[in-house]
């Protein structure tokens, strides 16, 4: 099964404001910062990458990013980031928001939000209705990143994951000729610098 996979590239969008002060956005539509913009205009795509047939979230965000990287990548609504509800907007440094954020788990669910398990189904019922002929990207967001790889590495979402999640990376999971990931085939590739993800806690 193996030698007939074909590969998902994810890579999440560039940085924004809120990504800055650390807030959670969810569905809610920050556009790229100017500082995110410059990060975005200095990642470097290998031509295996440039090769694939490329998607993104509907939120200008992943749009925008999409579009400085050179990717002519078709809208997919699925694709959109996990819905935090009432907790978009806060801080995940808010004394009421970031001990449910580190618990994380499968069944964990923002008030009014999405758990794990429902973003990763609708994820996987749209690589089940879009088979790879050739390989797949998609520019998306860090929530459906850290599913996908929970799915994929057998991760609880307790704790740390096996392996640093970079910002800065193209994420590569394996798929088989239904579309399904192949557990067990993670693996990244820098594409920018890493170092533009670290934001200073607010005093």
């Amino acid at each position: 099964m193996i030698a007939h996979a074909r590969t998902l590239f994810l890579i999440r969008h560039g940085p924004t404001e809120w990504n800055a002060g650390h807030r959670i956005q969810g569905h809610t539509d920050i556009p790229l910062s100017a500082a995110g913009r410059g990060v975005v205009a200095n990642r470097t795509l290998s031509d295996a990458h440039r090769q694939a047939r490329w998607f993104c979230s509907p939120l200008s965000r992943a749009r925008e990013t999409a579009t400085l990287m050179g990717l002519n990548a078709d809208i997919e609504s699925a694709l959109i980031e996990m819905c935090f509800g009432e907790w978009e907007g806060c801080s995940k440094f808010d004394n009421a928001v970031g001990p449910a954020l580190s618990s994380r788990g499968w069944a964990g669910q923002p008030p009014g939000g999405e758990s794990r398990e429902e973003a990763l189904q609708r994820i996987l019922a749209w690589l089940a209705v879009t088979p790879p002929q050739g390989d797949l990207g998609a520019v998306v967001h860090g929530g459906l990143i850290k599913t996908l790889y929970a799915h994929a590495t057998n991760w609880d979402l307790r704790g740390a994951p096996k392996h640093e999640l970079n910002w800065e990376a193209v994420h590569a999971f394996k798929l088989d000729r239904y579309g399904r990931v192949i557990g067990g085939t993670y693996a990244c590739e820098q594409i920018g610098d890493e170092r533009a993800w670290q934001f200073p806690k607010a005093a």
